[in-house]
């Protein structure tokens, strides 16, 4: 009756018709901004937006340039849609001589969150806490104290809420914080295939953020009851709203143009709302948290940077900082992996059945972003080609 083509777009219609909805933009945005806060941060702040408004003679603004996360992006099936779309800043890289070589132009596409959230509200749900000696290194070698692995851990245990019983009970994890951290449901034959695979080239399968990252591991994710589990879902939508804390005001649709400088002290953020030029001050910090992109971005059109790139486009100097909007980096990462097997591995797409199931028990395809919902790590040596 359905092609399995035909089957997954009406499984996917459905869902989208059955996610629950999150909170609308009047939700967030009600406030009568004031000219004048205790801090003033960016969207990707929404962590440190949540703690600095616990206090209530603490008056926080948060600035966000999109709106809010939508149906679409709640269903972790769906991930891939929200990339490219109105809350993507749908960046591109510059041409590279040695990566991308089988895309147009050797560019890839860089997704950003143009939403409240960020990044987190249009990923694909991978939570991944990175390698402990990256911290070790950022303290040993380049003076970071206090940003050693020892050191960062019980940050993360306190806002995590690990919701694998095995994965909480080994001490590595926080319990009861606000950001949901899960492992799928149930892993598909193809899954566990590939761990099997890893297994027989000699290498473990393990926890990838427990410590240890040269094997094969179970993906984890913040999904929270079969949804995307944001930054803005955790951190800002319990604490907002009418009936939430008074002192934080969230601005949608607030493009920041530069930070204002008395001498060399930030002091508030000229944005724009509505077409309308606007502006806030602080009168203890501005917190500048824009994102990986914007916020060197932000510093550059701030006047803060290398003087030389600053004077061509007649930005005020007010501090010549070579470094800044340079040194960026991605992460390796192959695009495409191909293993022949020796048997079906399908994974079962009902037209009406998995919808039902996501939206009666938020069980099903649907509750995963990931199919075979796997990662490895294999230790490589890089070969730097100069030219």
């Amino acid at each position: 009756m359905f092609t399995k083509a035909q089957a997954l777009a009406v499984t996917q219609m459905l869902a989208v018709m059955f996610a629950r909805l999150p909170a609308q933009e009047e939700y967030y945005d009600f406030h009568e901004l004031s000219q004048v806060y205790d801090f003033i941060i960016g969207s990707a702040g929404a962590v440190l937006a949540n703690r600095l408004s616990s206090r209530p003679s603490l008056r926080v603004l948060l600035l966000e340039a999109g709106g809010v996360e939508d149906t679409l992006s709640a269903v972790p099936l769906m991930a891939t849609l929200a990339l490219q779309g109105p809350k993507d800043w749908a960046y591109w890289t510059e041409p590279q001589r040695n990566a991308c070589l089988a895309l147009t132009q050797q560019r890839s596409p860089w997704p950003r969150g143009k939403v409240l959230g960020g990044c987190s509200s249009i990923n694909f749900m991978l939570y991944v806490r990175g390698h402990p000696e990256d911290y070790n290194r950022w303290s040993r070698e380049h003076g970071a104290t206090g940003w050693d692995w020892d050191s960062v851990l019980p940050f993360f245990k306190r806002f995590e809420d690990q919701t694998d019983i095995r994965l909480a009970a080994s001490g590595m994890y926080g319990v009861g914080g606000e950001l949901t951290v899960s492992s799928p449901a149930s892993h598909t034959p193809l899954a566990q295939a590939f761990l099997e695979a890893g297994k027989e080239l000699g290498y473990d399968i393990l926890d990838y953020n427990g410590g240890r990252q040269i094997g094969f591991s179970p993906f984890q994710t913040t999904i929270r009851n079969g949804s995307r589990w944001s930054t803005a879902s955790a951190f800002l939508r319990p604490v907002a709203g009418p009936a939430g804390r008074k002192n934080l005001h969230i601005s949608l649709h607030s493009t920041a143009n530069r930070v204002l400088f008395e001498g060399q002290r930030a002091v508030g953020v000229e944005f724009v709302k509505g077409g309308r030029k606007r502006t806030a001050f602080a009168t203890r910090e501005v917190i500048l948290s824009a994102g990986v992109i914007e916020s060197p971005h932000l510093l550059l059109l701030s006047g803060i940077g290398p003087r030389e790139q600053l004077e061509e486009f007649g930005i005020p100097v007010i501090a010549d900082l070579p470094g800044v909007g340079e040194n960026l980096a991605e992460h390796v990462y192959p695009g495409a992996l191909s293993a022949s097997i020796d048997r079906k591995l399908d994974i079962d797409i009902t037209p009406f059945a998995g919808p039902l199931l996501y939206y009666m028990q938020n069980k099903g395809i649907q509750t995963s972003p990931y199919s075979p919902q796997h990662d490895s790590a294999a230790r490589l040596t890089l070969a730097l080609n100069p030219s």
